[in-house]
C-alpha cells in the first residue's frame, strides 16, 4: 500500500491529476473501456481462427454489399479524388469477379449445373458474336 496525499490507494494506483483516485470501480471501468477500443491485430486474429478450426473456404461468403462495404471504406481514406475513383472502380471489377467466380463454384456441385453454365455461357458468347 502506498500513502499519497493523506489517502490510501490499493495496489500501487496512483491518482489521476487533480488528486481524483482512479483505484477500485472507477479504475476497472476505465480499463475495460480502453479495452473495448483496442483491437487484436490482425496476425492475432488470423491465428487465433486458425487454430479454433475456422477456415477461409468454410466460413460464410460475405454478402456483395459487405464486399462494395469494404471497398467503399477504404476509398474513403484516399485523399485524392483520382485515387478514390480508381478504387472505386477497382471494387466494382471485385464485384464482378465474385459474381463469376461463386457461380462458378456454385455450379461446382453436379455435372448437371456446371455443363448447364457451360452451355447458357457458350449461348451468350455466341449471340455476342464473341464466337
Amino acid at each position: 500500500m502506498t500513502a499519497v496525499d493523506d489517502k490510501i490507494v490499493l495496489g500501487g494506483a496512483s491518482p489521476a491529476p487533480g488528486g481524483a483516485d482512479v483505484s477500485g470501480a472507477h479504475r476497472a471501468e476505465r480499463v475495460t473501456r480502453m479495452r473495448a477500443r483496442l483491437r487484436p491485430a490482425a496476425g492475432a486474429r488470423a491465428a487465433r481462427a486458425l487454430f479454433e478450426g475456422a477456415s477461409v473456404t468454410e466460413g460464410p461468403w460475405p454478402s456483395l454489399a459487405e464486399v462494395w462495404k469494404r471497398h467503399a471504406e477504404a476509398a474513403g481514406y484516399l485523399a485524392w479524388p483520382a485515387l478514390r475513383w480508381l478504387r472505386y472502380a477497382w471494387g466494382g471489377l471485385h464485384i464482378a469477379e465474385t459474381c463469376v467466380t461463386r457461380t462458378w463454384e456454385w455450379s461446382g456441385y453436379s455435372p448437371a449445373k456446371r455443363l448447364g453454365l457451360i452451355a447458357v455461357t457458350a449461348a451468350v458468347l455466341w449471340l455476342l458474336h464473341v464466337i
